[in-house]
């Protein structure tokens, strides 16, 4: 992993913190971190494989996940 790709992923977890307990949609969060779609998706798939994010696919909404409390 670069370091681009950690400061990514660090900018997701903070825009997502910030997002309160309701979370974000994915085209929110895309925009809101000015990535393209695809290195979004990636990026993501990555965070909920390490349990740092959680989904809701009845809800289409992102937020944090338990991983989190592990560190």
């Amino acid at each position: 992993m670069g370091l681009q790709t950690l400061d990514r992923a660090m900018a997701a977890l903070h825009v997502l913190g910030a997002s309160g307990p309701d979370g974000l949609r994915f085209v929110d969060l895309q925009k809101s971190l000015g990535l393209t779609k695809p290195t979004a998706h990636r990026l993501l798939l990555s965070l909920l494989s390490h349990g740092m994010l959680q989904h809701e696919p009845a809800e289409r909404r992102y937020r944090l996940g338990p991983g989190l409390q592990l560190l």
